[in-house]
């Protein structure tokens, strides 16, 4: 464990005064064990009182740096620039303005830090536990087996602490990607349609190299999703705030061997394992009935109805839905296809015999027109 590496806080803003403020004081307000450096970057063309307010603002916890930018970078550009901070300071702490910390946050980061900084499997640390998944307009609740964490292949962008040993490397990578994305058939095919955002090539980055993200269970991090550049609306608080963990602690941090796992369209790892393990062929995990591609598969475990043999069910009511299968509960809902025996007739689980391939979002949605 290397106890040597603090990260630094970088703050980006741009035009929103109100949610920087509230922000530096959460920051302000924090707890930290030794001195922290802060850096507020903001970028060119917005708000011109942010500059002026980030001047004024006290931070007493150690030395504070604003970079301020003389031509427009985007949101994009300016977080990656940001984030470029982890490979002179060894990691970086990363808030957008719309975001708010816990009091803890620091001591949950430093010791992760401490936990995970070397292992090649870990990308980063995030400080949020995403609790929707934005894919299939569903929650997500991951299972918890007792451990402080779990990894998971969801990309963070609420609140997340980067290594620069493996951003270095992502930068190596996105240099060569940049403007030639790959598309892979194992990340969700909609994220190629995000404009401006880093999000993405991170999200092809981890699964392409097989990293992961560590993520807390309690959550360290809230979103408020305000107005900004990509969001033009205030969006739904429960897509974006989540519970936050109100106290300090004493993290049992999963070893990566031992942590509950999670693709990255939110399936889980841990049950793909356990019935390659049972069946002896390669299991794609679809409850969420998000993913399109199921070449790499001989067994199709999935909500979504499909042309292909059943050869075994399980009700569909438990909300963490892996358990009804780990339960092995009787029921319909969930299926298990061979994906190499086609039956056209496995319209069971819905009134109208006609409809398949849809998730069972779209589902209930069609039923209450």
């Amino acid at each position: 464990m290397n106890k040597n590496t603090k990260p630094v806080i970088v703050v980006a803003g741009y035009n929103n005064k109100h949610s920087l403020l509230r922000l530096l004081n959460a920051l302000e307000n924090s707890y930290y064990e030794e001195d922290v450096k802060l850096i507020i970057s903001i970028d060119y063309g917005g708000d011109l009182s942010i500059v002026e307010e980030s001047e004024k603002f006290i931070w007493s916890h150690g030395k504070k740096i604003i970079r301020i930018f003389t031509k427009n970078q985007g949101c994009r550009n300016h977080l990656l620039q940001c984030i470029d901070y982890s490979i002179e300071y060894g990691a970086a702490i990363i808030f957008e303005d719309d975001m708010l910390p816990t009091p803890w946050f620091y001591d949950y980061t430093k010791k992760a830090i401490e936990k995970y900084e070397f292992d090649e499997r870990i990308f980063a640390i995030a400080l949020h536990n995403q609790m929707w998944n934005g894919y299939a307009n569903d929650f997500f609740y991951p299972i918890r087996n007792g451990k402080d964490t779990y990894i998971a292949q969801i990309e963070c962008s609420r609140g997340e602490c980067f290594l620069g040993r493996q951003w270095r490397e992502f930068r190596k990578w996105y240099a060569e990607k940049e403007d030639n994305l790959d598309v892979l058939d194992d990340v969700p095919q909609m994220i190629y349609e995000w404009k401006d955002s880093y999000s993405k090539y991170l999200l092809c980055y981890i699964v392409y190299k097989n990293l992961y993200y560590v993520t807390p269970y309690d959550s360290l991090t809230t979103c408020f999703a305000e107005e900004g550049t990509h969001i033009k609306t205030r969006a739904n608080k429960y897509h974006f705030q989540v519970p936050v963990l109100w106290g300090k602690k004493e993290y049992n941090f999963a070893e990566y061997d031992e942590a509950v796992k999670y693709d990255a369209f939110f399936e889980s790892i841990d049950l793909r394992e356990k019935l390659e393990h049972e069946y002896k062929k390669k299991v794609c995990i679809d409850l969420y009935g998000t993913k399109n591609n199921y070449n790499n598969s001989d067994l199709i475990l999935s909500t979504k109805i499909l042309p292909y043999k059943i050869i075994k069910t399980y009700d569909d009511s438990m909300i963490q839905h892996e358990l009804n299968c780990i339960y092995k509960l009787a029921g319909k809902g969930i299926y298990l296809y061979d994906k190499h025996q086609c039956k056209e007739d496995n319209a069971i689980a819905i009134e109208d015999n006609s409809i398949i391939f849809m998730n069972k979002f779209e589902v209930s949605q069609l039923k209450t027109l």
